[in-house]
């Protein structure tokens, strides 16, 4: 891991990763649609960046991701600087088996991306 990175955002990238790698797109081709530098893609996935909500709602869209992916990138960035890699799973585990978000207000489906 890089010494500037964030253990918990890299968890983040490594979703983004595997969600790009998955498509069969390219960084640039990517970072292209989504309208910035392939640079800006890969400090995303070494989680040498932190993404807002609008950019996750981005990725989300152009990676077709469900409801738990995207909670759960939403949820690893807001704790980030607080949690462990270990602690954001165990805690978005304990949260995401509650079945908060199938009744939290605001369905994932309304979201404007």
């Amino acid at each position: 891991m890089n010494r500037n990175s964030n253990p918990v955002r890299l968890l983040v990238g490594d979703i983004v990763k595997e969600s790009r790698e998955s498509t069969g797109l390219s960084q640039e081709k990517i970072s292209l649609d989504l309208g910035f530098s392939d640079r800006a893609l890969y400090y995303y996935e070494k989680g040498l960046r932190r993404m807002d909500v609008p950019l996750i709602q981005r990725f989300a869209k152009v990676f077709n991701w469900d409801k738990t992916t995207y909670y759960k990138v939403l949820f690893f960035m807001a704790v980030s600087e607080h949690y462990t890699p270990e602690e954001a799973i165990e805690q978005f585990n304990v949260i995401d088996s509650s079945g908060y978000y199938d009744y939290h207000d605001g369905s994932y489906d309304e979201i404007d991306y």
